[in-house]
Order: structure tokens, then C-alpha cells, then sequence
């Protein structure tokens, strides 16, 4: 027997939810006709879309609670990857969900409504994804200040009513057409708007490679094009065999070459002490034979192989 909501606590109502999750995941399906099966599926997603908010409150407390810090994490979305073993991309999206869709505090405590209260409203409702409110919230924070202080609430509802009828991907496209149409005369582009919105982000994998995502001011992307290009081209055919590189490969070669320079050039500012440089924890048997791997400084797995690459011949 499930008590009240008045007589629940944060344990039983999470007792109470293992409880109904047990009974989902092994109840019969033959006593369903295939459109009440749809109805399930339906009604689960709403139970689905609406478990972030839940998440929203919980990381909010956490991050002015300074939680993470008690835990000798430098932010919440450390402590996150810990505790939760979620990747750094998703716990970052995770606590930069929470400030713009969970309840807020003023300087003197008083509780204040969402960033995004009519976002925040509907994804408690269930009535939309976490992806939805993604796409909402991400668009109004692109537009120029000028125009998001003109256009945020009306931006903000149109989108969500489009939400309602369409799915993310569908959604970002009108969202893109209704970010254009509110500036038309170009501000997305001018130098100040590329500059606030500046970002590079790498996300290790386990393996230690990474995944590279960001956005460049024109002068960066100016810089880093005038490094690459001269170490980009095709390497000269040998044995009338061309370079088997697509572009896309010579380019990250051209990276990894461009890095290898600065470092060597002993330029770079020093870094805990030390000479800015790549760090490998090899044996003899590594650099002898070649074979098995090493652990760079950032922790990553590297083969000896390649590791000795470093080197030279």
C-alpha cells in the first residue's frame, strides 16, 4: 500500500519506485492489445521526461550547498563523474541544466522561479525531453543581449509549443529559422557575439583519445588555419603510391605536428613547475622492445609503439 504524498520521505518514495520499476520490468504483456501497448510507452515517456526536474533541484542544492568542495572535487560536475560514473560532457550539461530549469535562491534565500520557468514548467509536466529544453534553452542563450532582452519570453513560448507537436531534431530547425528571422541584419556574426560565445571543449575517452568540439572567434580560427595548412598537404608519393590520408586525417596530423613543435620550441609557460611537456611512465622492456603500453601524464594508455614515435628514429 503506497502512503500519501504528506507521508512520504525521500527513502520510501524511492522504495516505492524500485517497487513499481520491479513490477514493469516483469509484468505480462499479453493482457495488452497493441495500441495499449503504445498508450504504456506513451505514458512511460512522460514519467521519463519528468525525472530531471527532480535531478534539477537535487544538483541545484548540491551546487550552493558546495558539496562538491567536502568531497575534494573542484566543481558539482566532478563530484557528478564520481558519483554517478557519468562522462565529464554529460555531467557538465547535467549541472548547466540545472541552473537554467531548476528552482533558484536570491541573495537573501527567497526561492525564484527557473531561468526558463515555462521550459521548466512544461519538462515537469513530462510534456517535453531533455533534448527539447536543450534545444530551447541553447537557442535563446545564442541570441545578441539586445534581442534576447526583446524576445525571450515570446522565443521561449513559441518554441515550446512547437515542441509540443515535433521532435528535437525537427525542433532545432524551426529554432534556427526563428533565431534568423529575429536578426536578420547579421548580429550572430559580428566580432563581440563570436566572442562571448567562445568555447573549446575535449572530452577524454577511456581509451585516452579524445573528442574535440568548439567554437572559434575569427581571429583564432584564422590563427590555427594559417598553422595547420602548411603541415596539412599531402605527404610526396613514394613509390608512386599518394598519401592514403583523407583530408580530414592529414588535418589532425597537421594538429598533433603543430603541437609537438610548440612544446619543443620550450616557449610555453611553465606548468606546476615544470617545462610544459609530454609525460610517459615507460619501463625498459618499452623502450627496447616496443611492445605493451605506457601511461601518459593525463592517466591515458598509449602503445610503446607509438609512444616511441616520439622519439624519432
Amino acid at each position: 500500500m503506497f502512503g500519501s504524498v504528506d507521508e512520504l520521505t525521500w527513502d520510501t518514495a524511492l522504495v516505492q519506485l524500485d517497487g513499481v520499476l520491479d513490477f514493469l520490468q516483469s509484468a505480462g504483456l499479453d493482457t495488452l492489445s497493441g495500441d495499449q501497448e503504445l498508450e504504456v510507452l506513451r505514458r512511460l515517456e512522460t514519467q521519463k521526461n519528468r525525472f530531471p526536474t527532480v535531478e534539477h533541484r537535487l544538483i541545484g542544492d548540491v551546487e550552493s550547498r558546495g558539496t562538491a568542495r567536502e568531497h575534494a572535487c573542484k566543481t558539482t560536475a566532478n563530484l557528478l563523474i564520481q558519483v554517478l560514473r557519468i562522462n565529464p560532457r554529460e555531467a557538465g550539461a547535467r549541472v548547466k541544466a540545472a541552473a537554467q530549469l531548476g528552482p533558484r535562491r536570491g541573495l537573501s534565500g527567497e526561492l525564484l522561479p527557473a531561468q526558463f520557468p515555462q521550459v521548466a514548467a512544461a519538462q515537469a509536466a513530462g510534456e517535453i525531453s531533455s533534448a527539447h529544453a536543450s534545444v530551447i534553452t541553447h537557442t535563446i542563450e545564442k541570441l545578441p543581449d539586445t534581442i534576447r532582452d526583446e524576445n525571450e519570453d515570446f522565443l521561449e513560448e513559441s518554441l515550446l509549443e512547437q515542441a509540443y507537436s515535433t521532435n528535437p531534431y525537427q525542433l532545432a530547425q524551426i529554432a534556427q529559422a526563428m533565431a534568423y528571422l529575429l536578426d536578420q541584419d547579421g548580429k550572430f556574426v559580428q566580432e563581440h557575439e563570436r566572442h562571448r560565445h567562445r568555447d573549446l571543449r575535449i572530452t577524454r575517452r577511456t581509451d585516452g583519445s579524445a573528442h574535440l568540439e568548439g567554437e572559434l572567434t575569427a581571429l583564432c580560427a584564422e590563427a590555427l588555419l594559417s598553422t595547420l595548412e602548411p603541415l596539412a598537404g599531402p605527404a610526396k608519393a613514394e613509390d608512386g603510391v599518394k598519401d592514403p590520408r583523407t583530408p580530414g586525417q592529414r588535418l589532425h596530423d597537421a594538429l598533433y605536428d603543430a603541437a609537438l613543435v610548440s612544446l619543443r620550441s620550450q616557449k610555453l609557460p611553465e606548468c606546476g613547475g615544470y617545462a610544459a611537456t609530454i609525460v610517459l611512465h615507460m619501463t625498459p622492456d618499452h623502450i627496447h622492445n616496443g611492445t605493451g603500453l605506457v601511461t601518459s601524464g593525463h592517466g591515458a594508455q598509449i602503445s610503446a609503439a607509438e609512444a616511441l614515435t616520439l622519439f624519432g628514429d
